[in-house]
């Protein structure tokens, strides 16, 4: 579950939780954590296929 993610994966759920109701974008979570572009998508989509978050491709990310 949630509480089992480390790292990358971890701080970005923690940000999704901390920004709750704001449209959050895929540039949010790179400028957060520093991240360059490839790795932020990979993770993204990584976190998705995982089911720990939805993505509204053209629009925002949201914390499941």
């Amino acid at each position: 579950g949630v509480e089992h993610l480390s790292g990358p994966q971890g701080w970005t759920v923690m940000f999704l939780k901390d920004n709750q109701g704001k449209e959050i974008f895929i540039k949010d979570v790179e400028k957060r954590l520093d991240i360059s572009k490839s790795v932020t998508s990979n993770l993204i989509k990584r976190m998705e296929k995982n089911g720990f978050i939805s993505v509204c491709y053209g629009s925002n990310i949201r914390w499941m």
